[in-house]
């Protein structure tokens, strides 16, 4: 049994993404539509939409207010109706294992529901959901059985496109432009999809749902002692095979401990060198952007593709030797020292991973290798050094093919033309590295206070807080120096490892008996008769986990969340104070004008909005071609409304961070030489 799903959200940031409609069908295993459900809520005011997202899904700000439903109450029924169907089943999606899942956990979370319902056990017979992504199955489709699905469509890379609305119109399946990024519309087309791939490529379709449980990869692994994996990260577009993904030929080491990670050996690469590399050596070479590197990591519960050996003649050539990479699987295996390592390596890479991934990083803070970083800042350098907007544009269009061979090797390299195709547009050089720049004496006095009113805050959540009202406090100063941005980042960096967002911390862990406790007391919160209870229970929150916040200060998430849903659906319900703080917090975070919030703001808006005229205005360019000056003009208004609503609210006092240093006296100030390139 199968439920198919989709979401129609506020934005692409999985953290901060709010969902406006939810599309839910329910099949049996041969795909036949036993019922469906749609489900719409209006937006909750301290998430604002992305214009992106709104000019994609077609939601316009008057939709965003009129539906009856909260997020709140659309999550409870969305939750119910999924429990009511027989368990276990599989959740299905298209790029829904990277997007929908996280979209989908993160929002049950915020509501105070189990994050985790797609992977969640029968409790009668203790077995779990599944989850599976037709998208890769079509990747997987038209690599190991090319032309059982046409994928001829090609996208802004020149590579085979993988959207949903241009496989489904290759292949037969009806989804119109004015249909698509409708969430039951989007399902249909999924399912048709799904049906296209279970009768053209059958042996395929039953591999990959037998992959969509943890328990089915584990009993792949523990039968095929040699097998292919298809990492759609790298593009060949040298080889031309269809969506140009590589399959490398790999033996299974061992998992990694408390999560549900597994480590892989590509068996073209002799292990010989890697055998008697010590845990910091092989950690390295776990983190190495290598394109083809001996070891990777894996998520089981992500739907690697996995495919045994009789079925990957597509993806293996003359020179691979079976008989060799079956020898080199039993070598490694006999190596006890090896995998004790291999296993610690891999803990200590996933940790470092996830450590990186929580502060925000400019481009060119992501590894580039040796070679390829003097191109890249030559390239920089002419980029800065062009004449006008003429030459910076001509210099994006070439950076394709004069980078192809890197490209090929590293598609993160692409982030940099990316870059560079914003900046052609305003017209603005690479930025140079900060540095310091004077300040006059009155600003110096209110950073300096502010500096001294964040080291007297002894709260983390207090000076997060302060932190996302700075660019408010100082809105005027910044606008004749923009340096002051460099003390916003060093607090924010700060800030976030040591208070970071509610929204973030969906994935730590909480000790056994405390969680049974948080559970039962979100329960009583979702099945109060009242918001005044609700209120009460939020009220109460410090109090009877007293106990809980001293060990763990970051329980405290769940009373931020429950304040939020109060004070959306009985504002008066929370004291004066509490009122006024909700106002405040909502006024600092989208009124923030700092770009590298990881959530939307007015600011951030506006500049996807120009980025957007500027696509449309290109004549080479197909982007945002349907949508129309009044649409512009619609958001644009709607920003305006909403700034000027929140405007009285917006925080009066700057933030910062412990340990931030107060800018040297002019006197002392020594002559910096600022790098052409970002940092």
């Amino acid at each position: 049994m199968f439920v198919f799903y989709d979401t129609e959200t506020t934005g692409i940031d999985r953290d901060f993404t709010q969902i406006l409609q939810i599309g839910l069908l329910f099949t049996d295993d041969d795909l036949n539509i036993l019922s469906t459900k749609k489900i719409d809520c209006r937006n909750s005011s301290w998430v604002l939409p992305a214009p992106g997202a709104l000019l994609t899904t077609g939601f316009t700000p008057d939709d965003l207010k009129s539906s009856k439903s909260s997020n709140y109450e659309m999550m409870q029924d969305a939750n119910d109706w999924l429990r009511g169907q027989y368990w276990p089943i599989t959740f299905v999606g298209y790029n829904s294992i990277v997007y929908d899942e996280p979209v989908l956990a993160q929002n049950f979370y915020q509501s105070l529901l189990p994050s985790g319902l797609t992977t969640s056990k029968n409790t009668a017979n203790t077995q779990s959901n599944g989850r599976a992504d037709v998208m890769y199955m079509v990747e997987a489709a038209a690599m190991y059985m090319p032309g059982a699905l046409k994928v001829d469509a090609l996208n802004y890379y020149e590579l085979p496109s993988m959207t949903l609305k241009a496989i489904a119109q290759q292949n037969g399946v009806i989804l119109s432009d004015k249909d698509a990024h409708d969430a039951l519309n989007d399902i249909k087309a999924t399912v048709g999809v799904a049906k296209v791939i279970k009768k053209a490529a059958p042996q395929i379709w039953d591999q990959m749902m037998a992959l969509s449980t943890v328990s089915g990869v584990d009993e792949f692994l523990k039968t095929h002692k040699i097998f292919t994996y298809a990492n759609a990260e790298h593009y060949d577009q040298v080889a031309k095979r269809p969506y140009a993904m590589q399959a490398s030929v790999m033996t299974s080491l061992t998992g990694v401990e408390g999560t549900t990670s597994q480590t892989l050996y590509d068996l073209r690469i002799d292990p010989a060198p890697y055998l008697n590399m010590s845990v910091q050596q092989l950690k390295d070479v776990f983190l190495s952007q290598e394109h083809q590197k001996a070891l990777v990591l894996i998520a089981k519960d992500n739907q690697p593709v996995l495919m045994p050996m009789d079925l990957s003649d597509q993806v293996l050539s003359k020179a691979d030797d079976v008989a060799l990479y079956e020898a080199r699987a039993k070598s490694i295996k006999s190596h006890k020292g090896f995998l004790d390592n291999v296993a610690k390596a891999a803990l200590l890479a996933r940790q470092e991973k996830q450590a990186e991934s929580t502060l925000p990083k400019t481009v060119i803070d992501k590894k580039i290798s040796a070679a390829d970083r003097p191109k890249i800042e030559a390239w920089i350098k002419e980029f800065n050094a062009a004449e006008d907007v003429r030459g910076r544009d001509a210099l994006v269009k070439g950076f394709r093919p004069r980078f192809k061979n890197e490209l090929k090797a590293d598609s993160s390299l692409y982030r940099f033309v990316e870059v560079a195709e914003k900046l052609v547009r305003k017209e603005e050089p690479f930025p140079e590295t900060m540095i310091e720049k004077e300040f006059s004496a009155l600003v110096r006095a209110k950073i300096e206070a502010w500096i001294k009113e964040f080291r007297a805050t002894e709260d983390w959540q207090e000076r997060a807080a302060l932190l996302e009202g700075f660019r408010a406090s100082f809105k005027g100063d910044l606008v004749g120096n923009t340096s002051l941005n460099r003390f916003v980042k060093l607090a924010g960096s700060l800030v976030y490892q040591h208070a970071p967002f509610p929204e973030t911390m969906i994935d730590k862990e909480i000790a056994a008996p405390v969680g049974i406790k948080l559970d039962l007391w979100a329960k009583e919160f979702r099945e109060a008769e009242s918001w005044h209870e609700r209120a009460v229970l939020a009220d109460g929150f410090q109090a009877r986990f007293k106990d809980e916040l001293t060990a763990d200060p970051s329980l405290s998430r769940f009373a931020t969340f429950a304040n939020r849903l109060v004070y959306e659906h009985a504002p008066l319900e929370l004291n004066a104070e509490k009122q006024a703080a909700m106002k405040k917090f909502i006024a600092g975070r989208i009124l923030n004008p700092d770009l590298n919030v990881p959530y939307m703001t007015i600011a951030k808006a506006r500049k996807e909005l120009e980025t957007i005229e500027w696509l449309r205005s290109k004549p080479d360019s197909d982007k945002w071609k349907e949508v129309s000056d009044t649409d512009i003009r619609r958001l644009k208004l709607f920003y305006t409304a909403v700034e000027k609503e929140y405007a009285r609210y917006a925080p009066t006092t700057p933030a910062a961070n412990t340990n931030i240093p107060l800018p040297p006296s002019p006197a002392a100030r020594k002559p910096t030489n600022g790098n052409v390139g970002p940092k």
